[in-house]
């Protein structure tokens, strides 16, 4: 039950950093007041969202194959998880004349505690001791 948890909040991620990349690229670079400003923020999007991606679909790979080092994996990847999950976390703000302030706030809240119940699940399946090389 645990690892259909995991694979499920790795799935929901994914649609989330995709769906999220695809309208903070569109609205960053549509941004007119600073077009230099607006493309290097566009690349820092994509750049970010195909990190993330990639690196979810590698541990979502893992765990739906029931690799045995999927914790171990986990921990050495965790904190770079981490960082794109908070920048991440940010960008129902980058929509927030959209979508809404209140919304926005949901969106954070909900998106900065997904790493930590990811880790927790984590380390509940796949045991919490970092594993001797």
């Amino acid at each position: 039950m645990r690892k259909k948890i995991i694979i499920g909040i790795a799935v929901a991620v994914l649609i989330v950093v995709a769906a999220f990349g695809v309208l903070v690229g569109a609205a960053v670079y549509g941004w007119k007041a600073a077009q230099r400003a607006g493309n290097e923020a566009a690349i820092l999007v994509l750049i970010t969202s195909v990190l993330g991606i990639a690196l979810r679909l590698f541990l979502l790979s893992a765990a739906g194959f029931d690799y045995r080092g999927v914790g171990r994996l986990f921990r050495r990847v965790f904190w770079a998880l981490f960082v794109l999950d908070v920048f991440w976390a940010l960008s129902p703000f980058l929509l927030a004349h959209k979508i809404g302030v209140g919304l926005a706030f949901a969106g954070f809240a909900t998106l900065v505690w997904l790493p930590f119940a990811q880790r927790t699940l984590v380390q509940m399946t796949y045991g919490h001791t970092p594993q001797s090389r």
